[in-house]
């Protein structure tokens, strides 16, 4: 992250870095650098403000998670909507056709952690949609490893603030070994500050879950 920062940061020829994006291989990395080409942009412009929600879906859509998806601008804008207006979006997400929707789910995830905190509704959808409807991996983008990354990521977070939320998003996740690495940060996550609540969530888990989890911290040791 520290190299992409330092290559797109201080360029001053911001659309040769625009066409070097699309050279990084790293979607979470072409995610950064636009997050970086577009921040001072989005400062003083009005470019990618949208108002509604239905047109914000339409043109992430329309993005290519290749040059990195969505841009700052995009997301930067659901920071002035009120809840009634993103729960609007959250709810329009789930309805979309399949092919669009896991374009627009690819910049969802990969803003998570880089954008800020977004609605933890679109956050859980789009990682859940990823699990559910797999992409098939390409040599060196390192897809799915990024997916459980970004949803430990997520779960950390949202159990911090509620961890009830949590683990009930966790029992949403299709079987596997995301979901598993999940439950992994979430009960991390929650020892540090109410083990007691975590050993009995953990113990809620059905026996095949629990097994899963003995067996990845077996293989983390």
């Amino acid at each position: 992250e520290s190299f992409v920062y330092s290559l797109f940061a201080t360029m001053q020829d911001k659309e040769k870095a625009r066409e070097l994006v699309s050279q990084l291989p790293e979607d979470a990395d072409r995610s950064k650098a636009l997050q970086i080409l577009d921040q001072d942009r989005a400062a003083t412009s009005g470019e990618d403000k949208i108002d509604n929600p239905t047109d914000w879906l339409a043109k992430a859509s329309e993005t290519s998670p290749g040059q990195g998806g969505m841009s700052y601008a995009m997301f930067s804008t659901l920071r002035d909507w009120d809840v009634e207006k993103v729960d609007e979006l959250a709810r329009g997400f789930r309805t979309m056709e399949a092919g669009k929707k896991t374009v627009v789910a690819r910049s969802i995830v990969n803003s998570i952690g880089n954008y800020g905190r977004i609605s933890d509704d679109l956050a859980g959808d789009a990682l859940r949609h990823l699990m559910e409807s797999p992409e098939p991996e390409v040599e060196g983008s390192n897809r799915h490893y990024n997916l459980m990354e970004k949803s430990g990521s997520h779960v950390v977070q949202l159990s911090t603030r509620d961890p009830a939320a949590a683990s009930a998003w966790v029992a949403t996740l299709p079987a596997g070994e995301a979901k598993t690495w999940t439950q992994r940060n979430l009960l991390n996550n929650w020892r540090q500050y109410d083990p007691e609540a975590a050993a009995q969530w953990e113990k809620s888990l059905p026996a095949g879950e629990r097994a899963a989890l003995d067996e990845l911290a077996r293989k983390r040791k």
